[in-house]
């Protein structure tokens, strides 16, 4: 996309009409400004000094630079907003979808519901009389009480006529000739978004609907209406109430049908049902304009569930443009403040590294020329003075780390915005994996209640010894198992737990269940209620660990409350969760893993065998400080690694484990992604000489260049250094002593390398690499040998009293190469003796080659 300039830097076209809106990238282009003008004066002035082209291509290379970071800003920001409005316009479609999956199986059970198939050929033959009527529409109303789901539904008769309905609101005799039409062009079910009566008002069902049959000859319909504007309440409430970004509040969420119109919408009021969207189709995101207001937007196609891909419809998600990026963070997001790049390398784009390594650069060869500018202004005939020259090196130094400054936190907030994001997704992930698990197991509680209502299963309960009804109660079953292919096996049990019929096969001798869960459902005496087994191993499914969900059955006199068996549903549990977990994945190199767990971390579903140890969730989570319904978005560190967690705890879906049902089960769904390693502590505090400017010098003083090796700052009296440079090549020398690290050509010389702290140890150090680092070359001596330190960072050159020099002979160190000790406000400041070092090094030569 073509660039353009924005407030002068050049940036992708993408950002037009959005950078405008970005608080932090504005608040970063005035800093560079400010630096920008800064760095024009320091150039100026650093013309009448030596190192005025280094001062000239370092403000070159820090407007480069800032062209870049501002880039990476604009993408990084707009990334992270738009991630969090595409896992939410995914969310909406998905979850939805996985609902409508279900219904798929609903309805093709439901028409072969014995009292509606004996209801639709009596209608055909007659008009049914008052009680017939009661009854099924008692038996209706039953079947939409336990799968809440739905609407109304209705009974047709072979004309699409309707018979009578739930919720009594069609005219009998009413006409659905569209059913017919549609089914004679199916060969499961009838899918359709539309109202149940034409001439009502009222926004349109998604119907399902299907033919009853006897003996293959379609003898009426039955259709249920999905309660859509129901559904979305729940769902968008979930989706935006468990938002770790930008505010929910201003955030619209909806489902658009093929032509962009408007089905469901979290906020009616201003994206209302039936508006035309024209939403970014097979973009990533785009922006739309509704009204006076102007959206960033997401829309995203469903995944869809074992082969479902539901009616075509669509999720999406939008914020107003100017709302956007107010981004706040939830009271339940641990921040991951400071968590550095290096620290999440995994996540992090390459290009930010890039930059990283850029500010990096050109801050080393701008602190050395400083440096070595330092040490030539020592000159007593320098033409400027040592005043100004110190004047003015000082300020370019300063405002050095000014830019430094600005360049690392500026990469640091981009690095922040990535771990923000990441962090964003997991939580996102584990909020729509427990969320299709909380469905998923409110279809299994409605299954088992219903199927036991089931005439033909009543009456095999009623007369265990019946063969006739056994076989009828087993092909009854194995086409409930046919349908529902979410259980491994279903079984009718009698009173004593003796198996009369399952729709599997079920393993040699296994014929009596003498198990808690049923005797529990034995003691049932409302067909409201059911029972749910432990997830544990049982040798209905293989003796792993699954789920049992089970009702009683009653017989054919209801109000005998004396339960005469039950029905058990063997949930498919490994395939089952491990869909919900694969669905809900979004996997980033191969790092990102899922589970669901109990809450004492017992492991019930995995994507990965890592993070758990004997069936046990292996993680630093707190799982007992969550209640249902939170969510948590953390870092944490396991086994040597730095993981991005997202947690999200069941809570309940309609009245499948609310606060007052009789069973609960609370389980965690939990995310997780490699981001790096943990965060190591490179870097000791500089050290600050201010103290020392305003000290009395009339006794003498030294001027120091100081530098860090590892965590220890020395110094060096700058008549002994030359100057510090950056190093290229150096040639090992596999016979040296161990602290020598090489030797390398230097403006026409041979320079020994030296590592400082093998020195002082007298010990071999780890194998390095060397390209581009600091190295002092210190002044020879009479043997005319040149040698260099290898340094890791380069310090203020400040002018010490000598009156604070510590010459305390215990503090001249193994090999007597300290000159002295500086005590400063943080920490001590070690100065060497270039002598006594040269002397150690090159009697520890001579003992080497001895």
């Amino acid at each position: 996309m073509a660039a353009f300039r924005y407030r002068g830097i050049p940036v992708s076209g993408e950002f037009a009409g959005i950078a405008k809106h970005l608080d932090n990238v504005n608040d970063l282009i005035d800093e560079l400004k400010d630096l920008q003008s800064t760095w024009s004066n320091l150039s100026l002035l650093g013309e009448l000094t030596h190192i005025g082209a280094e001062i000239s291509n370092t403000r070159e290379d820090f407007k480069d630079l800032s062209a870049q970071l501002t880039a990476g800003m604009l993408k990084l920001s707009l990334q992270k907003v738009t991630d969090d409005l595409a896992n939410k316009a995914q969310c909406s479609i998905d979850i939805l979808v996985r609902n409508l999956f279900e219904r798929t199986a609903d309805i093709g059970f439901l028409v072969t519901d014995t009292p509606l198939v004996d209801g639709c050929k009596a209608a055909n033959s007659a008009e049914l009389d008052e009680p017939a009527r009661l009854s099924l529409v008692q038996r209706l109303r039953q079947y939409i009480g336990f799968y809440s789901v739905y609407r109304n539904a209705v009974l047709l008769d072979r004309q699409a006529q309707v018979i009578l309905d739930a919720q009594g609101e069609l005219r009998p005799g009413m006409q659905l000739a569209w059913i017919p039409e549609k089914a004679r062009t199916r060969t499961a079910y009838v899918e359709q978004l539309a109202r149940l009566d034409p001439e009502a008002p009222g926004e349109p069902d998604l119907i399902y609907a299907w033919t009853v049959q006897d003996q293959g000859i379609t003898i009426g319909y039955v259709a249920l209406a999905f309660n859509l504007a129901n559904e979305g309440v729940s769902l968008f409430d979930k989706i935006l109430g468990q938002s770790s970004g930008t505010p929910s509040g201003h955030q619209v969420c909806g489902v658009l049908n093929q032509e962009q119109r408007v089905l469901m919408s979290s906020d009616p009021e201003h994206i209302r049902i039936g508006q035309k969207l024209n939403l970014p189709l097979g973009k990533p995101w785009g922006l739309i304009q509704c009204g006076p207001t102007v959206y960033l937007a997401c829309q995203r196609n469903t995944r869809g569930y074992q082969g479902y891909m539901g009616p075509g419809w669509s999720g999406f998600c939008i914020v107003p443009l100017m709302h956007a990026f107010s981004t706040t963070h939830s009271e339940k997001t641990q921040s991951s403040q400071g968590a550095g790049l290096k620290q999440a390398k995994d996540v992090i784009d390459p290009e930010l590294n890039t930059q990283q390594n850029k500010a990096v650069s050109i801050q080393n060869r701008l602190n050395q020329s400083v440096w070595n500018g330092n040490i030539v202004q020592g000159s007593k005939d320098h033409k400027l003075g040592q005043g100004f020259t110190k004047t003015l090196l000082w300020e370019i130094s300063r405002a050095g780390d000014r830019t430094r400054q600005l360049f690392q936190d500026s990469l640091d907030n981009l690095s922040q915005t990535t771990l923000d994001s990441t962090l964003q997704t997991q939580q996102a992930s584990a909020m729509l994996a427990i969320d299709l698990m909380d469905r998923n197991l409110y279809e299994r509680a409605n299954d088992c209640r219903w199927w036991a209502l089931n005439p033909v299963i009543q009456a095999a309960a009623a007369e265990p010894d019946n063969a006739t009804l056994a076989l009828l109660a087993k092909n009854t079953l194995e086409t409930i198992n046919g349908l529902y292919t979410v259980y491994a096996s279903v079984l009718l049990l009698d009173a004593d737990g003796r198996v009369l019929c399952s729709s599997r096969e079920l393993p040699a001798g296994l014929s009596h269940l003498n198990t808690g869960w049923h005797a529990r459902t034995m003691a049932l005496t409302d067909p409201a209620h059911y029972e749910v087994s432990a997830f544990e191993p049982s040798p209905l499914y293989g003796d792993r660990p699954t789920y049992i969900y089970c009702a009683p059955v009653f017989g054919a006199d209801q109000h005998a409350r004396k339960a005469v068996g039950c029905i058990a549903l063997v949930f498919d549990s490994e395939p089952q969760f491990e869909a919900i977990l694969q669905d809900s994945l979004v996997p980033v190199n191969g790092t990102g893993f899922g589970f669901i767990v109990d809450q004492a971390g017992h492991v019930i579903a995995s994507t990965t065998d890592r993070h758990q140890h004997d069936g046990r969730l292996n993680l630093p989570i707190q799982l007992s400080q969550l209640t249902r319904g939170d969510t948590q978005a953390c870092l944490a560190e396991n086994q040597q690694k730095l993981l991005a967690l997202g947690l999200a705890v069941s809570s309940s879906y309609r009245e499948y484990k609310a606060p007052q049902s009789r069973y609960q089960n609370t389980l965690t769904a939990l995310y997780g992604l490699t981001v790096g390693e943990p965060a190591v502590n490179e870097r000791s505090t500089p050290l600050d000489f201010t103290e020392f400017r305003y000290c009395d010098h009339s006794q003498g003083s030294m001027e120091v260049a100081t530098f860090r090796v590892a965590d220890t700052w020395y110094g060096l009296p700058t008549d002994d250094v030359i100057e510090a440079f950056l190093l290229r090549d150096v040639a090992r020398s596999p016979n040296a002593a161990p602290w020598v690290l090489g030797c390398l050509i230097h403006k026409g010389k041979t320079v020994t390398l030296i590592h400082l702290e093998g020195l002082l140890h007298e010990q071999a150090i780890p194998n390095t690499a060397l390209t581009n680092r600091q190295a002092i070359l210190l002044k020879p001596d009479e043997s005319g040998e040149h040698m260099a330190l290898l340094v890791d960072e380069l310090g203020e050159i400040p002018n010490i009293p000598v009156t604070q020099i510590d010459l305390c002979p215990e503090l001249l160190g193994p090999q007597g190469v300290m000159g002295g000790l500086v005590k400063t406000k943080e920490s001590f400041l070690h100065v060497l003796d270039r002598d006594r070092m040269l002397k150690a090094v090159n009697g520890l030569t001579t003992t080497q080659m001895l």
